[in-house]
Formats: C-alpha cells, sequence, structure tokens
C-alpha cells in the first residue's frame, strides 16, 4: 500500500480507501468477538452506548465506546497497520485513538443515516479528526453502502440541527452542490477500509436487502488538533432531548 498516495488522496478529497487492509480470517475473528460482545453486553448498555432500529425486529443499530469493555477492541484501534496509515494522514504530531463503535445496517431494517458532518458533535480545532470504517460484510448501494461527499471537507463545518435520530443526532440543515462536491459511494469488501474526515459530509441510505451491512468505526485525532470543551458540552446538553445520560453519539 502506497501510504503516501493515501494521504494525498484523503487530503484532496476528503476521504480515502485503502483496499484489504484485514484478512477473511480477521474479519470472522472480529465478527466472532463482536457477536460475543452483543451477548454479553446489549442487554444492559446504557441508552448513549446501545441503538435500536424502529423495525420490528428492533434489530441493533448502533453501539459505542466497545474498547472500553473489551480488550480486544481497544488492540483493533491501536493495530499497527492501522496506525501506520493514521501517521501518514496526520504527520508533524502524534494519533490517539479515540473509540470503536459499532454500525450494524442490518437486513432488511437498516434505517437511513441522516447526511452530516462529524465534526458538528465532536468539536475538533483544527479538525485533524477522522472515522476509520472496517468492513465486516460487503456494502453495496443496495445495503446502504457510506456515501462521502468528495471534497465537502473544505467546506469547514456547516450548520446543523437535531435530527431526531438517536446514533446520528445532528443533520444538516440544508444540501450542499452536488456539482461541486459529488457523492461517492464507498462499495467494500470485508477488510477494506475508508478514513473521513470530521468535517466530510456523509450519510447512507436504507438496507432493503437480506444481509447486513456491519462496519466498525474507530476515531482518531492528531495531537495537533483540540477539542472545543465548550462547544462539545453544549452539544452534550443538546442530547438531552433524544436520551437522557448521554455521553456522545
Amino acid at each position: 500500500m502506497d501510504l503516501a498516495e493515501l494521504g494525498r488522496r484523503y487530503h484532496e478529497d476528503g476521504f480515502a480507501v485503502a483496499r484489504g487492509v484485514f484478512s477473511l480470517a480477521e474479519i470472522a475473528a472480529v465478527i466472532a468477538e463482536l457477536d460475543s460482545y452483543i451477548a454479553e453486553h446489549a442487554a444492559t448498555l446504557p441508552p448513549a452506548d446501545i441503538h435500536f432500529e424502529a423495525g420490528p425486529g428492533k434489530a441493533i443499530k448502533s453501539m459505542f465506546r466497545l474498547h472500553e469493555r473489551r480488550p480486544f477492541f481497544d488492540r483493533l484501534q491501536n493495530d499497527p497497520r492501522i496506525m501506520a496509515m493514521m501517521r501518514a494522514i496526520f504527520p508533524g504530531g502524534d494519533v490517539v485513538a479515540d473509540g470503536v463503535i459499532y454500525f450494524g445496517k442490518p437486513a432488511r431494517e437498516g434505517s437511513v443515516t441522516p447526511v452530516h458532518q462529524d465534526n458538528a458533535f465532536q468539536c475538533w480545532k483544527p479538525p485533524l479528526e477522522l472515522t476509520a470504517t472496517i468492513a465486516l460484510d460487503e456494502s453495496t448501494p443496495e445495503n446502504g453502502a457510506l456515501t462521502i461527499a468528495r471534497g465537502s471537507h473544505r467546506l469547514g463545518l456547516l450548520p446543523h440541527k437535531l435530527s431526531g435520530v438517536a446514533g446520528f443526532s445532528r443533520c444538516l440543515v440544508e444540501p450542499i452542490d452536488p456539482g461541486k462536491f459529488p457523492d461517492v459511494m464507498t462499495c467494500l469488501k470485508p477488510g477494506d477500509m475508508v478514513f473521513h474526515s470530521v468535517d466530510a459530509v456523509h450519510g447512507s441510505n436504507a438496507n432493503r436487502t437480506d444481509r447486513p451491512r456491519r462496519q466498525m468505526g474507530v476515531s482518531y485525532h492528531s495531537t495537533l488538533a483540540a477539542r472545543d470543551e465548550a462547544e462539545r458540552e453544549r452539544y452534550l446538553q443538546s442530547l438531552k432531548t433524544i436520551y437522557p445520560g448521554s455521553k456522545a453519539s
């Protein structure tokens, strides 16, 4: 893998795809650990750390802070292959892993992810933070592939409003110009990764297929960035209109 090219694509487009980072055997191990985690913890997680789809199956939509409860996921976020790519993307400072998230997008019930920028709730200045997504299943246009507006990170943080959607609590007030910032569906195979900027405009469609589109997300920031704690606290207070006791989502 050409790490310099990965970094160049990321800064030009606001995202970059890395193919075949994890083997199928490694992905199977992640899925097994995830299934074990769900069996052990899902029933007792606080509302801020697990969200469910509204469909009849009440399938898991997302889970947060998996690394705090399982060493496996802490090791995953510090995997040397990912850290090498992160240092290529964020040179000049150290890179810090901020936590592991699960995105379920379950078969037939996976709902739309409203279009947003992560910095609407992450509050990093400068915006040297990203989400690294690891595909556990194939993602396609039909099952809700992550869609990113190319070049939209250059717009900076845009106005957002509360979405009313737990797990994706803010969305853009107004759409951006698709002619200037075209949508790119990141269709991934298991083991592929995509890195997207905290300022990249992104979302995903519903999953109406018979297969899930499971992904792990890991957040990283450069030590050249700092979180605006006052803005972050205002965001956390706003979450109380969705669910009490929230940490972040």
